[in-house]
């Protein structure tokens, strides 16, 4: 029972100190993953006719921005660590006194084991975030539909629809039919066909 918690705490202190903001990375990840899935969860719950739709969709941009840079930072830490690891091995080669295994062992597994936090946060990192993105394609595809609807029955079909006898209502309430008012002089009065 004793091995179980021994041997991840001398595999972390194997990884070296840049294990610690890997793991930070790793929390704002999936801190920012979750935050963004529930807020477009809730967006697609409550339909695209929302008012504050707009707000909750900068609000997520802002959050991809912060989230792209958190995945993009995960690797680069486990690279940072990888460097640190092989100066470390360099460093126990170039001494050469005594044994040298030991040194060049630690250098190259502080490499390998940052190496692979920086991997296995920012490869589940890319992929909610690919998975945020199709989501995120959703709302704006509803939204945009939802928009185009609007404005069509807001257009000529929504007059339509306020007269009962349609567009063609406006139209016979003079007798000359809609041109007539634009045959009309600056006095008002209806002028003939051939005059401006």
């Amino acid at each position: 029972m004793k091995e179980l918690f021994t041997q991840p705490v001398e595999y972390w202190a194997s990884g070296g100190p840049l294990l610690a903001p890997i793991a930070v990375v790793c929390f704002g990840i999936w801190f920012y993953v979750l935050r963004a899935h529930r807020r477009i969860t809730r967006v697609l719950a409550r339909g695209v006719a929302l008012e504050n739709a707009g707000c909750e969709l900068a609000v997520l941009r802002r959050d991809f921005v912060v989230l792209e840079g958190l995945v993009a930072a995960a690797p680069l830490l486990g690279l940072l660590g990888t460097v640190g690891g092989m100066i470390a091995t360099f460093h126990a080669v170039s001494c050469m006194t005594g044994e040298t295994g030991p040194g060049v062992a630690s250098g190259v597994s502080r490499a390998l084991i940052t190496t692979q936090f920086g991997l296995v946060v920012a490869i589940p990192g890319l992929f909610g975030l690919s998975r945020l993105r199709r989501m995120y394609e959703r709302v704006e595809r509803n939204r945009s539909f939802r928009h185009a609807h609007e404005a069509l029955m807001g257009g000529g079909a929504a007059e339509a629809r306020r007269s009962p006898m349609g567009g063609a209502a406006e139209a016979r309430r003079s007798p000359m039919g809609g041109a007539a008012e634009a045959r009309r002089s600056p006095m008002g009065r209806v002028t003939g066909e051939g005059t401006a």
